[in-house]
């Protein structure tokens, strides 16, 4: 018989034809037999019999179609690692949410594979596909003209943008002069309310900058009314995504955005002495122990967030199929000429802030029994009011134990 492309007959003398089976095709008419999907790609199968092309072998779901380099036919290899999907067939796997593929060079089809720094940025489809307004490895970036949004998407600046930068900063000129302000009385013993509130405000700052460096703070999604607040305090932890600095300035790397974080404090400090220059000229009273329990109250501060974000070039996480990446900016592969520059500024953020907050406050405590009851005692407590307010005279030294939290 001759049998047409799909079928053969395999009798002579028959006009009977049958389809090709399972995972098996043929393309020419008046064949005998039918050529197996393994001859095409290894490992390949059709989705019912009587198929009429080669291009009908595909690979199940759950593989990949894949070419070695010294193999001499394709074949089905199981997913390169995870965060990829394969749904079978013979096109490019797809990359799920929380992940970033994208495909080697090559005729092989292996794929590198990060961690975004959550599903919101890098949604489940297409390799390389990023939320919107998204760009860049692990989608870590914006696009020029665009800020972070809510649901890991950017949205386009506007005119309102520029408010989002200016009205922290002229917050942050105006807690300083009620902090100078502060720092200039001692609280007297009467005004319990005042001193507790402050007390419960530092703890609930602390509570949010130590959740802030654990796994959960990064991942968890916060529930209305818990989510205004974090977003709030986030900025104490020094996160300037809220803050819309990429409309005043598109940083097309993370490098610009982390070290105005590094240096937040030192500009901090900077701010304070100002204001504290201008407050003492009006007054005409250079009062420098008002600025020194106001710098140590900035110290304590930001002492915990400047310590997190200066370890970040040291964290770094492994990824399903590619280089090692740091943990907060997945962008930077571990080890590379970029996270040089990472690491380099770390170390010396961390040898200039942490032994200069580290031996304020021993000195601070390891003077206190001697210069308490001396004539220069009353400047002393003043100076260091951000120290020793919260505790009592005889647990003086617990400030110690409260910064290595």
């Amino acid at each position: 018989a001759h049998c047409p492309a799909g079928r053969f007959s395999n009798e002579s003398g028959t006009t009977a034809c049958d389809r090709c089976p399972m995972n098996s095709y043929q393309s020419s008419s008046g064949s005998s037999e039918c050529q197996s999907c393994g001859t095409v790609v290894t490992g390949s199968i059709t989705s019912g019999p009587g198929e009429e092309n080669a291009m009908n072998c595909v690979c199940p779901g759950g593989m990949q179609w894949r070419h070695l380099p010294h193999a001499a036919m394709p074949e089905c290899h199981s997913c390169d690692a995870s965060g990829l999907l394969c749904k079978g067939g013979n096109g490019e796997p797809e990359q799920q949410a929380g992940f970033w593929a994208q495909r080697n060079v090559g005729r092989s089809r292996s794929y590198k594979v990060y961690k975004c720094r959550s599903r919101q940025e890098c949604p489940a489809g297409l390799l390389q596909q990023c939320a919107s307004g998204r760009e860049g490895m692990v989608c870590f970036r914006c696009k020029s003209g665009t800020y972070a949004a809510s649901a890991g998407s950017c949205a386009s600046c506007d005119s309102t943008s520029a408010a989002y930068t200016i009205v922290p900063l002229v917050l942050v000129v105006f807690f300083g002069i009620i902090l100078l302000y502060f720092s200039s009385h001692i609280p007297k013993a009467s005004k319990h309310s005042s001193i507790t509130a402050s007390c419960l405000l530092a703890q609930l700052v602390g509570a949010s900058q130590v959740l802030s460096g654990t796994a959960m703070g990064g991942k968890s999604r916060w529930q209305p009314p818990l989510d205004g607040l974090m977003t709030a305090l986030s900025q104490v932890n020094l996160d300037l995504k809220y803050v819309r600095i990429q409309c005043l300035h598109s940083f097309t790397e993370p490098f610009g955005e982390w070290i105005i974080m590094i240096l937040l404090p030192v500009g901090s400090a900077f701010t304070m002495a100002g204001v504290f220059a201008l407050y003492s000229a009006f007054r005409r009273r250079w009062d420098f122990p008002m600025l020194i329990n106001a710098l140590g109250t900035l110290l304590l501060t930001f002492f915990l967030p400047i310590c997190l974000i200066s370890i970040q070039p040291f964290q770094c996480q492994t990824n399903p199929a590619a280089e090692t990446t740091i943990t907060k900016m997945p962008s930077i592969i571990c080890f590379s000429d970029e996270h040089t520059k990472y690491l380099i500024v770390g170390i010396f953020a961390l040898c200039v802030y942490l032994p200069t907050a580290v031996a304020t406050i021993v000195l601070a405590i390891l003077r206190y029994p001697s210069i308490i009851l001396s004539r220069r005692g009353q400047s002393f407590l003043r100076s260091f009011q951000f120290l020793f307010n919260r505790w009592s005279a005889v647990r003086y030294y617990y400030g110690f134990s409260n910064m290595l939290r």
